[in-house]
Protein backbone atom coordinates (compact mmCIF):
# COMPACT_ATOMS: atom_id res chain seq x y z
CA UNK A 1 0.00 0.00 0.00
CA UNK A 2 1.01 3.68 -0.72
CA UNK A 3 2.31 5.92 1.78
CA UNK A 4 -0.84 8.19 0.52
CA UNK A 5 -3.31 5.29 1.50
CA UNK A 6 -2.17 4.87 4.22
CA UNK A 7 -2.38 8.65 5.32
CA UNK A 8 -6.21 8.51 3.93
CA UNK A 9 -7.11 5.84 6.03
CA UNK A 10 -5.79 7.04 8.67
CA UNK A 11 -7.84 10.53 8.35
CA UNK A 12 -10.91 8.57 7.56
CA UNK A 13 -10.69 6.49 11.09
CA UNK A 14 -10.03 9.73 12.73
CA UNK A 15 -12.27 11.36 11.80
CA UNK A 16 -14.88 8.52 12.77
CA UNK A 17 -13.00 8.49 16.42
CA UNK A 18 -10.85 11.17 17.64
CA UNK A 19 -12.83 14.06 18.44
CA UNK A 20 -16.33 12.58 18.47
CA UNK A 21 -16.98 13.83 22.01
CA UNK A 22 -16.61 17.29 21.12
CA UNK A 23 -19.92 16.78 19.12
CA UNK A 24 -21.93 16.61 21.84
CA UNK A 25 -24.63 19.49 21.25
CA UNK A 26 -25.53 17.52 17.99
CA UNK A 27 -26.16 14.65 20.01
CA UNK A 28 -27.39 16.03 23.05
CA UNK A 29 -30.18 16.68 20.57
CA UNK A 30 -30.69 13.11 19.00
CA UNK A 31 -30.67 11.72 22.86
CA UNK A 32 -33.73 14.32 23.76
CA UNK A 33 -35.29 13.25 20.63
CA UNK A 34 -35.29 9.59 21.22
CA UNK A 35 -36.13 10.29 24.72
CA UNK A 36 -33.48 9.47 26.83
CA UNK A 37 -33.90 10.82 30.81
CA UNK A 38 -36.99 11.79 29.86
CA UNK A 39 -38.44 9.66 32.86
CA UNK A 40 -36.68 12.14 35.15
CA UNK A 41 -39.49 15.00 33.98
CA UNK A 42 -43.01 14.97 34.73
CA UNK A 43 -45.84 14.06 32.45
CA UNK A 44 -46.59 18.04 31.28
CA UNK A 45 -42.72 18.09 30.56
CA UNK A 46 -40.54 17.32 27.63
CA UNK A 47 -37.68 18.48 29.44
CA UNK A 48 -36.33 19.44 32.75
CA UNK A 49 -33.34 20.61 34.74
CA UNK A 50 -32.72 16.20 36.04
CA UNK A 51 -32.56 15.53 32.42
CA UNK A 52 -29.77 18.14 31.31
CA UNK A 53 -28.14 17.01 34.94
CA UNK A 54 -27.94 13.76 33.59
CA UNK A 55 -26.82 14.74 30.40
CA UNK A 56 -24.07 16.52 31.30
CA UNK A 57 -23.12 13.79 33.65
CA UNK A 58 -22.74 12.04 30.23
CA UNK A 59 -20.38 14.24 28.57
CA UNK A 60 -18.51 14.86 32.11
CA UNK A 61 -17.63 11.29 31.81
CA UNK A 62 -16.76 11.30 27.61
CA UNK A 63 -14.63 14.68 28.10
CA UNK A 64 -12.51 13.11 31.34
CA UNK A 65 -12.06 9.80 29.52
CA UNK A 66 -10.73 11.76 26.39
CA UNK A 67 -8.26 13.58 28.62
CA UNK A 68 -7.27 11.32 30.61
CA UNK A 69 -6.91 8.54 27.82
CA UNK A 70 -4.05 10.58 25.95
CA UNK A 71 -1.45 9.32 29.55
CA UNK A 72 -2.62 6.15 28.64
CA UNK A 73 -2.06 5.82 25.00
CA UNK A 74 1.11 7.88 25.44
CA UNK A 75 2.16 5.11 27.28
CA UNK A 76 0.73 2.31 24.63
CA UNK A 77 2.00 3.94 21.91
CA UNK A 78 5.39 3.80 23.33
CA UNK A 79 5.22 0.34 24.78
CA UNK A 80 3.64 -1.15 22.14
CA UNK A 81 3.22 1.06 18.37
CA UNK A 82 0.44 2.76 17.00
CA UNK A 83 -1.14 -0.57 15.86
CA UNK A 84 -2.08 -1.89 18.90
CA UNK A 85 -2.97 1.66 19.87
CA UNK A 86 -5.28 1.48 17.10
CA UNK A 87 -6.59 -1.53 17.63
CA UNK A 88 -7.31 -0.54 21.58
CA UNK A 89 -9.05 2.70 20.41
CA UNK A 90 -11.32 1.22 17.87
CA UNK A 91 -12.45 -1.86 20.08
CA UNK A 92 -13.23 0.97 22.96
CA UNK A 93 -15.07 2.99 20.26
CA UNK A 94 -16.70 -0.40 19.20
CA UNK A 95 -17.69 -1.25 22.84
CA UNK A 96 -18.88 2.54 23.04
CA UNK A 97 -21.21 2.77 19.90
CA UNK A 98 -22.84 -1.04 21.40
CA UNK A 99 -23.57 0.51 24.51
CA UNK A 100 -24.87 3.65 23.05
CA UNK A 101 -27.01 1.34 20.50
CA UNK A 102 -28.01 -1.21 23.43
CA UNK A 103 -29.27 2.17 25.84
CA UNK A 104 -31.47 3.26 23.05
CA UNK A 105 -33.31 0.02 21.81
CA UNK A 106 -33.54 -1.28 25.31
CA UNK A 107 -34.08 2.05 27.34
CA UNK A 108 -31.42 1.35 29.44
CA UNK A 109 -28.93 3.54 31.00
CA UNK A 110 -25.48 3.08 30.11
CA UNK A 111 -24.80 6.11 28.50
CA UNK A 112 -22.20 7.08 30.53
CA UNK A 113 -19.79 4.39 29.87
CA UNK A 114 -20.47 4.21 26.04
CA UNK A 115 -19.71 8.05 26.08
CA UNK A 116 -16.73 7.10 28.40
CA UNK A 117 -15.82 4.70 25.97
CA UNK A 118 -16.11 6.64 22.88
CA UNK A 119 -13.98 9.50 24.78
CA UNK A 120 -11.27 7.05 25.63
CA UNK A 121 -10.86 5.46 22.33
CA UNK A 122 -9.99 8.74 20.31
CA UNK A 123 -7.02 9.91 21.47
CA UNK A 124 -5.77 5.94 20.50
CA UNK A 125 -6.78 7.02 17.19
CA UNK A 126 -5.52 9.95 16.90
CA UNK A 127 -2.35 10.13 18.60
CA UNK A 128 -0.79 7.15 16.31
CA UNK A 129 -2.15 8.81 13.38
CA UNK A 130 1.01 11.41 13.66
CA UNK A 131 3.47 9.56 12.94
CA UNK A 132 2.91 8.81 9.84
CA UNK A 133 4.22 12.34 9.15
CA UNK A 134 7.35 10.81 8.58
CA UNK A 135 6.83 9.24 5.27
CA UNK A 136 6.51 12.61 3.91
CA UNK A 137 9.69 14.48 5.12
CA UNK A 138 9.45 17.37 2.46
CA UNK A 139 5.57 17.65 3.49
CA UNK A 140 5.45 16.71 7.40
CA UNK A 141 3.81 19.82 9.04
CA UNK A 142 1.59 19.47 6.38
CA UNK A 143 0.73 16.17 7.12
CA UNK A 144 0.75 16.81 10.77
CA UNK A 145 -1.93 19.79 10.23
CA UNK A 146 -4.03 17.88 8.55
CA UNK A 147 -4.70 15.28 11.22
CA UNK A 148 -4.97 18.04 13.59
CA UNK A 149 -7.85 19.49 11.18
CA UNK A 150 -9.54 16.37 10.65
CA UNK A 151 -9.32 16.06 14.85
CA UNK A 152 -11.58 19.20 14.88
CA UNK A 153 -13.50 17.92 11.94
CA UNK A 154 -14.91 14.54 13.78
CA UNK A 155 -16.57 16.83 16.31
CA UNK A 156 -19.18 17.21 13.36
CA UNK A 157 -19.80 13.76 12.87
CA UNK A 158 -22.90 13.91 15.05
CA UNK A 159 -24.33 16.94 12.92
CA UNK A 160 -23.96 14.61 10.52
CA UNK A 161 -26.32 12.30 11.67
CA UNK A 162 -28.27 14.76 12.67
CA UNK A 163 -29.30 16.00 9.59
CA UNK A 164 -29.62 12.38 8.04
Amino acid sequence: MGARFIVALACLESLCVSGVVFGWPALTSLLKEQGVYRSFCSADETECNEQELRLQLVFTAGVFATFFSRLVFGIILDARGPRVSVAIGFLCASLGSALFAAGLRHDVDVFVPAFALLGFAGPGVHLATYHLSNAFPKYQRTVITLFSVIFQLSGLMFSVFVLL
